[in-house]
């Protein structure tokens, strides 16, 4: 609501209540009222100037307010707020920004920009749900960098952190638009692939892999870093695992395999790979999946 700091055709109390009786009789004549609400004003002044006017028309049906809009049209009046309500409207704006802000606090991790581990559970949770009311799968990868306790020794905790906030670049330039990468906690990070199989999510793994394997880490004034990466991959359907715990189980046990079978690999179980059927993959897709590692 605004006050009118001009009024400079006429806009009277006369004409007020002129315009507001034309509103009633659209708001009787409106079926089931749903059509039009709302009057002009006068606040308690000397002037008795217009507060102005709410209305709430039918958007399918807008004829009926039409010559309303088109009488009131006819007057022309400049709209000021008054101190009091421009410091409100100001503090507001400000609240808002600061919830923003500290909504985004609670779900990005400070460091990297990725989601946290909070915001993980919660969207994972998100999407197992709603994996079983379409029955389309969902897959998850956790992903550890292959001794980061070396860098930290080797470099000091400074490039530490720009190695872990590079990592966390190029895994999200390496996923869909569609997919979650959070921040799991230290050197481990997580990837959601919203209905994605197993196969898919393993090319995807793979490309995450390759982009921090075959590019050593470039930091101004820094000899190039060579690093890796493990990770381990899982699918909630009901071929495989039917709940949020038992994926994340999986996924976490299939990187501790990948980490005993020499790191910089991507591990899955080979029995649910054994699973699949023709469905979804090419026979050349499936032997290749199942061929035994090197």
């Amino acid at each position: 609501m605004s006050q009118p700091s001009d009024v400079k055709s006429g806009l009277t109390q006369e004409s007020l209540e002129v315009l507001n009786q034309a509103i009633q009789e659209l708001e009787k004549s409106a079926a089931r009222g749903r059509i039009l609400k709302g009057s002009l004003t006068s606040p308690e002044s000397s002037s008795r100037a217009p507060v102005g006017l709410i209305f709430l028309a039918d958007p399918k049906n807008p004829k009926p307010i039409q010559p309303l809009v088109e009488r009131i049209s006819r007057f022309d009046f400049k709209l000021s707020l008054p101190l009091r309500l421009s410091k409100i409207l100001r503090r507001v704006s400000f609240l808002n920004r600061e919830v923003k802000r500290l909504k985004k606090q609670v779900m990005v991790d400070e460091m990297t920009g990725m989601y946290n581990f909070r915001f993980f559970r919660k969207q994972l949770k998100t999407e197992i749900a709603r994996a079983e009311r379409t029955g389309f799968p969902c897959s998850l990868i956790i992903f550890d960098i292959d001794h980061f306790k070396r860098i930290n020794d080797t470099y000091g905790h400074p490039i530490g952190d720009r190695v872990l906030k590079e990592v966390a670049r190029r895994i999200l330039r390496s996923i869909r638009i569609i997919d979650y990468a959070a921040r799991y906690g230290g050197e481990e990070f997580a990837v959601i692939l919203p209905s994605t199989g197993l196969v898919e999510a393993i090319r995807i793994a793979e490309r995450v892999r390759i982009s921090i394997s075959e590019h050593p880490f470039l930091f101004p004034g820094q000899a190039p870093i060579a690093l890796t990466i493990s990770g381990g991959v899982a699918e909630f359907s009901e071929l495989f695992y039917t709940s949020m715990d038992s994926l994340i189980e999986a996924a976490d046990k299939a990187l501790y395999q990948a980490k005993e079978q020499g790191r910089n690999r991507i591990g899955y179980a080979k029995k649910d790979l054994e699973k699949i059927t023709g469905v979804g993959v090419r026979p050349e897709e499936r032997d290749i999946l199942l061929k035994p590692s090197e």
